[in-house]
């Protein structure tokens, strides 16, 4: 890890923050891609216009991985407690007016705008959320103009002289709450606000809705969309055909599933009787599968009692480092998990709040444990143990996926005659067949 920030011009809240996300992201994350950075232009400012599905998460993952601090606008109500506001205002967050927080308030944005524009004329980095507020959907919602404006604000100050972008940067989450999950930063290539100079100078209306819509276009191309009402219906074909759609790159397989959803749409819009097959298919073989603690590898991978036996056997020798492991990583993994459920309700936010309580009760306790071990046994053993908690807390959650994944694995082998089993294979030969 870089630890280079320590010696930037950031607050030591930004700091602190930096050091634990970027810590927090690369263990949260199973698999963490990010493509696209060579797309970011250097010495410029620089709006990021990114879609928002997973709350705080997003602008978390984001953020470290700039070389430079960066603001981004949230909702204002966040700011009403004194202590927030002034925590929040030191990790660069600027407050943004909705209509919701009372028509009055709108005005309140021309002060944030404005730091918006000083921000830039200063080559900084500011992240927008032009859909406005989260959700955990894989679709883009319609975008507001609050990112046209204060580019195109920004850029008129300065006649056009100076180049001002808007970068488009897609966030896809294989799964937005449960840590092991997969991550992509899908950065595009920029928008350089100069382009839009002569129609800008003509009609400035005109030239925000182009704007919005360049923006609009190029980000629906970063990401799975799926704008069908039927939303459930192609999140369940998605899962059904993952490993017919995965790839050894996340870019990749973001590309397979934009087409999947694409030949998906199409089958909605012209064969409305395959399309209701492919809904009650998916339907039945997804609550077969969740009731019985199966995943879709087990309707078409050879689940022999041979294979069976080797991974038990595995499970079994690696049990004592699980019991080791367990014991030592429980307390920082499980606290944070009971918080979210109990405490925080949107669970858009339950990725974050995971993750960032996870490493600072990670720290805490390993170091408590460490200070107990060199008590009792010395230096020598102590660090021995130190060195050996983040080895055994990847051990133990590798051991926790092993058995679910045998726990599948045990019914596909026991029920190989299951009427409901073998009906649910053939209904994925159907599925595969058909898309």
């Amino acid at each position: 890890m870089n630890f280079s920030y320590w010696f930037k011009n950031w607050s030591l809240n930004y700091k602190l923050g930096y050091g634990i996300v970027r810590t927090g992201v690369r263990t949260f994350y199973k698999k963490y891609e990010v493509e696209g950075l060579e797309n970011i232009p250097k010495n410029a400012g620089i709006l990021f216009a990114i879609n928002h599905q997973n709350a705080f998460m997003d602008p978390i993952v984001l953020s470290c991985q700039l070389n430079q601090n960066a603001y981004y606008l949230a909702r204002a109500d966040i700011f009403k407690n004194k202590l927030a506001s002034k925590i929040l205002k030191s990790i660069y967050i600027l407050p943004i007016f909705r209509q919701r927080d009372g028509v009055n308030t709108i005005v309140k944005n021309e002060a944030t705008f404005n730091q918006c524009h000083e921000i830039l004329d200063n080559n900084g980095y500011v992240l927008i959320f032009p859909e406005g507020n989260h959700n955990n959907q894989k679709k883009l919602r319609p975008i507001k103009k609050g990112i046209a404006r204060i580019g195109l604000g920004a850029a008129e100050k300065n006649s056009f002289k100076k180049p001002y972008y808007i970068v488009p940067i897609g966030l896809d989450y294989s799964n937005h709450t449960k840590m092991g999950a997969d991550l992509l930063i899908n950065i595009d290539k920029p928008i350089n606000l100069q382009d839009y100079y002569s129609n800008f100078k003509t009609d400035a209306n005109s030239t925000i809705n182009k704007l919005m819509a360049d923006v609009k276009t190029k980000m629906e191309d970063l990401i799975v969309n799926i704008q069908s009402e039927n939303y459930s219906t192609y999140t369940n074909l998605i899962w059904i055909l993952n490993n017919e759609i995965n790839s050894t790159t996340l870019k990749s397989s973001l590309k397979n599933q934009q087409i999947l959803v694409a030949s998906i749409e199409k089958i909605e819009k012209t064969n409305t009787k395959v399309f209701e097959k492919l809904k009650d298919y998916s339907s039945f073989i997804c609550s077969f599968l969740e009731l019985n603690n199966m995943r879709p590898v087990h309707l078409h991978k050879n689940n022999s009692y041979p294979l069976l036996f080797i991974s038990i056997t595995l499970l079994t020798i690696l049990f004592p480092i699980h019991i080791v492991g367990l014991l030592s990583n429980y307390m920082p993994y499980k606290i944070p998990e009971l918080i979210v459920k109990k405490k925080i309700k949107d669970e858009h936010f339950h990725s974050s709040i995971k993750m960032s309580l996870g490493v600072i009760l990670f720290i805490l306790f390993w170091s408590l444990q460490s200070i107990v071990v060199f008590g009792v046994f010395g230096i020598e053993v102590s660090l021995a143990y130190t060195i050996s908690l983040p080895l055994l807390a990847m051990l133990n959650y590798r051991w926790m996926i092993l058995s679910k994944k045998i726990k599948g694995m045990v019914y596909a082998v026991k029920n190989a005659k299951n009427a409901d089993y073998n009906k649910a294979k053939e209904m994925y030969v159907e599925i595969k067949n058909l898309v």
